[in-house]
């Protein structure tokens, strides 16, 4: 049986060469595609992390104990947003949220202006 699977092998050349080729891009493939995947996801987390910025989390409305506390684990950077609540703008029919942050909170949330230019001097102290 081994010998007559031979034959048929090295009679019908051109077919075991397609199916060797056919096997071998079969592999590439089974190789590649996982790469690409995570090309896409790496270029994907990029993209969001320049829109979003890097940070592992966010907590709102802490009380002043629970900030401590946050400041007493092992945590590399705090940045602190206070969150004043929104502004309604009557004459566009849309409301805007106001708050502050730190330079720690600028940092890590990479905030930007879209429009006109962000404040330049501290103006009062928290």
């Amino acid at each position: 049986m081994l010998k007559q699977a031979l034959f048929l092998l090295t009679d019908r050349k051109k077919s075991t060469i397609l199916m060797v080729v056919l096997i071998a891009f079969v592999f590439f493939l089974l190789g590649s595609v996982p790469a690409l995947f995570t090309a896409r996801d790496n270029a994907w987390f990029r993209a969001e992390a320049d829109i979003r910025g890097v940070f592992d989390g966010i907590y709102l409305n802490l009380s002043e104990e629970q900030r401590q506390k946050l400041l007493g684990d092992a945590l590399t950077k705090v940045g602190w947003i206070t969150y004043y609540g929104e502004c309604e703008v009557l004459e566009a029919g849309i409301s805007v949220p106001a708050g502050s942050f730190d330079t720690t909170a600028f940092e890590l949330g990479r905030i930007d202006a879209v429009e006109g230019r962000l404040p330049e001097r501290r103006v009062r102290s928290h």
